[in-house]
């Protein structure tokens, strides 16, 4: 019994959760990738519209894909599954601690002593697992909210915290361990693989809930939305989860476009074409959303649903005039059978 810690791993702070996270593991692994660039291998823009049942959030907005470490680990040619059971596996996880190995754990931050929350979180919350110490029932683990290794209570983050459902999965006890891994392809192919794979998952998603067409069916659905007896609460809630629940900023756009700065030295096209400059476009965009979703919720005036849907309209244009210059200049064929939402998880 007593602490049992992997020591030397990374506790850096970061603008998300799951970017975060993943920036720390290659670092442990002597990959060394900013999270920005972590972010954009992990094609991580995309944009969920997705209906509910819950009364208290029958709409749901995202704006990044659920896919995010998938498509990390698969334009890395690394293997990766993600762990889902009814119950926790802490004996199972232990075995992966005391052998040096981390484990990303997917989590209700309303369970986590350092959030001091009084309700439940809307969607799962990324963070990695470093150690544990059952005699005095605390967990180690870092998280994109501040540096250095943090605690909670082991009882709560495996029983409670790991052991709720959350949105988009809705599945529970999601974790993963992290093995020690190298990259065999070149910088340039890394590069080219993700943004493909990106373009593809925001234009040709075959549902209507993902991508480009999700802008569009939420540009037509806003007209309507002070119809639902909640609308409120959801605008300020899609409002948080574009501009302040560890996105980066403008839905996570403000972070591609410094994956996009990263690599504008080595792909001419990046260059060529403005793409730097079109994504600082789409986050002016994004912001204009973000504060007309705020207005709304605030005031309950449904002319600022009329200026979403015009904001979203431009988005629409823009994105897909965005990602088809990417698609077109970079590789073909992408896989996207990982955009399934629960399939993410198989």
């Amino acid at each position: 019994m007593g602490v049992n810690l992997i020591k030397g791993f990374p506790t850096l702070s970061g603008s998300h959760c799951s970017s975060t996270a993943m920036s720390n593991l290659t670092k442990y692994y002597n990959v060394n990738y900013s999270e920005p660039f972590t972010f954009g291998v992990g094609s991580g823009l995309n944009f969920l519209y997705l209906y509910s049942d819950s009364d208290y959030f029958s709409r749901f907005v995202f704006p990044r894909t659920p896919a995010f470490e998938n498509n990390f680990f698969k334009t890395l040619n690394v293997k990766f599954q993600w762990y889902t059971s009814e119950k926790a596996e802490w004996n199972m996880m232990k075995y992966y601690i005391d052998n040096g190995i981390p484990l990303l754990l997917m989590t209700d931050i309303s369970y986590l002593d350092f959030y001091n929350l009084n309700e439940d979180s809307i969607a799962s919350h990324t963070l990695i697992l470093l150690g544990y110490d059952e005699f005095n029932n605390i967990a180690y683990i870092t998280d994109s909210l501040k540096n250095g290794v943090l605690e909670t209570r082991l009882d709560q983050l495996i029983n409670k915290s790991m052991n709720k459902k959350k949105i988009p999965f809705y599945k529970k006890n999601i974790w993963s361990p992290i093995n020690y891994f190298a990259i065999e392809k070149s910088r340039k192919e890394i590069i080219l693989e993700s943004l493909n794979r990106n373009a593809v998952s925001m234009l040709d998603s075959k549902s209507e809930h993902v991508g480009i067409t999700a802008i569009k069916r939420l540009e037509r659905d806003i007209l309507y939305w002070d119809d639902l007896p909640e609308w409120q609460r959801i605008c300020e809630f899609v409002y948080m989860s574009l501009e302040v629940i560890g996105t980066g900023g403008a839905g996570y756009r403000k972070l591609y476009a410094n994956f996009l700065k990263e690599i504008y030295e080595d792909i001419p096209f990046i260059r060529e074409l403005y793409i730097v400059e079109m994504m600082e476009n789409i986050v002016i965009l994004y912001r204009r959303l973000s504060k007309q979703f705020y207005l709304a919720g605030r005031k309950g005036d449904r002319g600022h649903l009329i200026k979403i849907n015009s904001i979203l309209s431009q988005i629409y244009d823009i994105e897909k005039e965005f990602w088809t210059l990417i698609k077109n200049n970079t590789l073909e064929d992408t896989d996207i059978s990982n955009l399934d939402i629960v399939n993410t998880l198989n």
